[in-house]
């Protein structure tokens, strides 16, 4: 601050000030300057950050995007219509059952037919042994057959509802992966071409507005490394005011000549009109600046794909994909049971198949053994009529039995057919799309995804830290520079204190320090003024210096 002016100045009180407004330039300037060169370096990565972005959208990686959209398609509509069809195969694997269960309940309805009428064999063999023995044994025959088919179809009803337990363990499988298929992995498959489609056709326009932002934030870093540039005016003050220290600041009783004072006025004046104009023109440039920058973090964000409901909103694409992923793990997981559950079930079938051949040995048997009674009871005459009934009797009901055999071998090869569609025996095969394409559909996906949302939040980041970084220094350095521009008048005060002690001192000159003090000076304005201030009277200062070439400002000397 400087001091009460009803005092008389004193150059010792002259040289307060001028270490005051020293330090106080050293202080704004030095202060502004950095904040603002911290915030050219954020705006560099900000202009790196969008120019990735526009190379996102480059032609040849559009074509990437909609080739990957295109194979997500086909894995889809590969997926939709081999989940048809395996949802066709449970269908038709359920029927099958439902039509093996039925032949086994007429098989099992039938052998006990074939028991009771057997049963009336033997007790009308029994009742003409006498006559003839050979009708006993074969009504005993018959019951023994018949008996015998009965215990194989029960044990046929006992595997085929073990192996039914296991189709429906492998049908519940089945049914959630068609859940998953139809209600999560379709939709996400879709959703995700949609939006690669969509990237791809709006892709141009994106990469325009990106490359156009980033050629914005690199004109607002040169307009902030201008204004960086032109605070160096500040150093200029600076070192004019440290001169005129040295100017005033004598020691051991040396008296600070008129010609001095007078030099010190005109140093001051010329400081405090250049500083002013500087600041003129630096003030224009940030507030210049500071309007580009505030337009620019509002419009940053158009050049990032627009959020969105479903997968069109980046922020949820890595979940998006995550879920997809753990879909498609899950399919597997239940093509392995479905596998597994295939091979115990597999076995079930052989063993079925094995246990009815007895039921196709039944019809031949017991028809040869029924024409045999037919014959030996024809020997009885009318008495006999009663036991070729029966025979007949027990033959109809073993064709019976046959056909009912034969629909069963039909309903367990038509299960055979659809457990090996549902999945091999060793839960390896692709029931419903290629594993291998598959997993690059979505490692190309992923790759995709994580690089938009990265680039997405980093940019994001980088605008948000703008306003912060960038925005408020500029406002805090204008502020700070209009208040120091209104506080120039200190410098003019302090060369009107000087140039009133010039009126009083001593006039005596020194030529030797005069030398000296020229060779103080870095600028050449410095020397203008010092030589016009020699060669004339030392009252008659300049007020208006001529202003400082600009190598002046750039050669300052730090």
């Amino acid at each position: 601050m400087i001091r009460d002016r009803r005092l008389p100045p004193t150059p010792r009180g002259v040289l307060r000030d001028v270490a005051r407004l020293r330090q106080r330039t050293e202080r704004d300037f030095d202060r502004s300057g950095q904040e603002l060169f911290a915030a050219t370096e954020l705006l560099d990565r900000m202009h790196s950050s969008f120019g990735e972005v526009a190379e996102f959208f480059a032609p040849a990686n559009l074509q990437r995007l909609g080739g990957v959209a295109r194979d997500l398609t086909t894995l889809a509509e590969g997926a939709e219509a081999g989940v048809a069809a395996f949802r066709t195969s449970v269908g038709e694997l359920g029927r099958a059952v439902d039509a093996a269960r039925l032949s086994l309940r007429d098989l099992r309805l039938r052998t006990h037919t074939a028991a009771m009428v057997s049963l009336n064999a033997r007790v009308l063999g029994e009742s003409f042994a006498a006559r003839d023995p050979a009708l006993d044994g074969f009504g005993q025959d018959m019951r023994r057959l018949s008996r015998d088919a009965s215990d194989a179809v029960e044990d046929l009803v006992t595997r085929m509802e073990d192996g039914a337990r296991g189709i429906e363990g492998l049908t519940r499988d089945a049914v959630a992966m068609d859940a998953v298929i139809s209600g999560t992995i379709l939709p996400r498959l879709r959703d995700f071409a949609g939006l690669l489609l969509k990237l791809e056709a709006e892709g141009a326009q994106l990469q325009k507005t990106a490359a156009g932002i980033s050629d914005r934030v690199q004109a607002v870093r040169r307009g902030v490394s201008d204004v960086v540039s032109q605070l160096q005016s500040g150093d200029a003050t600076r070192q004019r005011l440290e001169h005129v220290e040295t100017m005033l600041d004598r020691r051991d009783g040396e008296v600070v000549t008129r010609a001095v004072l007078a030099l010190a006025s005109a140093q001051l004046h010329a400081a405090a009109e250049e500083v002013r104009g500087a600041l003129d023109r630096t003030g224009r440039s940030l507030n210049e600046v500071h309007q580009n920058a505030t337009t620019l973090a509002s419009a940053a964000g158009g050049a990032l794909p627009a959020r969105g409901g479903g997968a069109g909103d980046v922020e949820r694409l890595g979940a998006e994909v995550a879920t997809l992923r753990e879909s498609f793990a899950a399919c597997r997981g239940h093509e392995r049971r479905i596998g597994t559950a295939a091979r115990p079930l597999h076995r079930a079938l052989d063993e079925i198949l094995d246990q009815s051949r007895q039921i196709a040995d039944f019809e031949s048997s017991m028809t040869l053994i029924g024409l045999n009674a037919i014959l030996v009871s024809s020997r009885l005459g009318q008495d006999g009529s009663a036991m070729t009934e029966v025979s007949q009797q027990l033959r109809d009901v073993s064709r019976q039995i046959s056909a009912s055999y034969r629909d069963l071998l039909d309903a367990i090869r038509r299960i055979g057919a659809q457990k090996d569609r549902l999945g091999t025996g060793d839960g390896d095969g692709d029931a419903i799309w290629s594993e291998a394409q598959a997993d690059a559909g979505l490692d190309a996906l992923d790759g995709i995804v994580t690089d938009l949302r990265e680039r997405r939040a980093t940019t994001e980041a980088l605008i948000g830290r703008c306003r912060d970084e960038v925005l408020t220094p500029l406002r805090e350095a204008e502020a700070r520079l209009r208040a120091f521009r209104d506080a120039t008048g200190a410098l003019d005060a302090a060369a009107e204190a000087a140039a009133r002690l010039a009126d009083g001192a001593a006039p005596a000159a020194h030529p030797d320090l005069m030398a000296e003090l020229r060779r103080l000076y870095t600028m050449e304005a410095e020397r203008q003024v010092h030589d016009r201030v020699a060669g004339h009277a030392p009252f008659e200062t300049e007020t208006s210096p001529a202003e400082p070439a600009e190598d002046d400002i750039d050669n300052i000397l730090f």
